[in-house]
């Protein structure tokens, strides 16, 4: 008897020891395009979170602004190619991927951040089963931010941004179609090439978050933002569907619900650090200039609605923008 409970612990010692060697290790492979600030704090913030929970099964090597702008690195994605195996995108990168998403950046569509936060999680779903489709697992929402121009010179009018130099971002068919809107003629350029043309005067008025523009020293060649948002900027954190396959389920869940929690506070600092940026860039010299009111404001913000008619059927269905509309206003008449 004693020789057969010895038997049956050596087997089990076996057995035991062939589920730990057949849990692998797995290394993602993480790109963004900021080179530093809060989205690549977060993001190392997850890699060390990940190896706790997964007891070092689970890392992250990550990329910070040294993989090339979000076309470069959706390209990087591709299984293909193997450079990449995630990415925290802008809504331009995630367009790429999915062009449905880019509703959310339409033009002066919303008004606060909790309309924004009602919408996106009504359609949570929709997004997630569109990027699957594509090779994709959505991971989690992160974003931008509201987006505001900076300029050279005083823009508080229609009138005033057509007669000024403003960039556009290269190949951005929601860029395009907003200045097209607004009778405004943009120079389409990179964010990089951006960068050294408005301090060459190339350009005279750019736009971006108040993190971005300190982050890209946008404030050491313009003086004034004006405080009408132009879009929200969104954003996301996706694995190729190759990789995230690869794991073991309890790794895809330990994944799937750290990357939520984590990106939510991505979403909840940056937030709350607005007023510290808007703090920063009055101390670096630059004037806020006030929203327009009336027929000025109108006309930005028929431009809007011009667009959403525009694009629907080009990025995104009428039914999607339908349903965005329908959450709007259902979110509203509760306020």
């Amino acid at each position: 008897m004693i020789r057969v409970l010895n038997l049956i612990i050596v087997i089990a010692v076996i057995f035991a020891g062939s589920d730990v060697a057949a849990q692998k290790n797995h290394t993602i492979r993480l790109a963004t395009v900021a080179p530093r600030g809060t989205p690549v704090d977060i993001a190392k913030e997850l890699s060390e979170e990940l190896k706790e929970l997964s007891g070092g099964r689970l890392k992250l090597t990550i990329y910070a602004g040294s993989r090339g702008d979000d076309s470069a690195i959706v390209k990087k994605l591709d299984p293909r190619r193997g450079n990449l195996d995630a990415a925290m995108l802008t809504g331009f990168g995630l367009g790429q991927i999915v062009s449905t998403v880019r509703i959310l950046e339409v033009p002066y569509l919303f008004n606060s951040y909790e309309e924004v936060d009602y919408v996106v999680e009504k359609l949570h779903d929709t997004f997630s089963r569109e990027f699957e489709k594509e090779g994709y697992v959505l991971l989690g929402w992160a974003e931008v931010g509201f987006v505001y121009i900076f300029s050279k010179e005083k823009i508080s009018t229609q009138p005033d941004l057509k007669s000024s130099k403003i960039w556009q971002w290269l190949e951005d068919p929601l860029a395009e179609e907003m200045f097209k809107a607004l009778d405004v003629q943009p120079i389409p350029l990179s964010v990089t090439q951006a960068v050294s043309s408005l301090q060459t005067g190339l350009i005279n008025a750019v736009y971006a978050h108040l993190e971005g523009a300190l982050l890209l020293n946008w404030f050491e060649s313009a003086n004034y933002m004006n405080e009408l948002p132009i879009t929200y900027g969104t954003g996301a954190l996706v694995i190729t569907k190759k990789k995230y396959d690869e794991l073991d389920a309890d790794l895809q869940e330990i994944l799937k619900s750290t990357s939520k929690r984590k990106l939510r506070e991505l979403i909840v600092r940056s937030r709350k650090n607005e007023d510290k940026w808007r703090q920063l860039l009055k101390s670096e010299g630059i004037e806020f200039i006030p929203k327009p009111v009336g027929s000025d404001l109108k006309v930005f913000l028929d431009a809007g609605k011009t667009v959403q008619k525009n694009l629907t059927g080009k990025l995104y269905t009428q039914d999607i923008l339908n349903s965005v509309l329908g959450y709007l206003r259902e979110f509203r008449n509760k306020q």
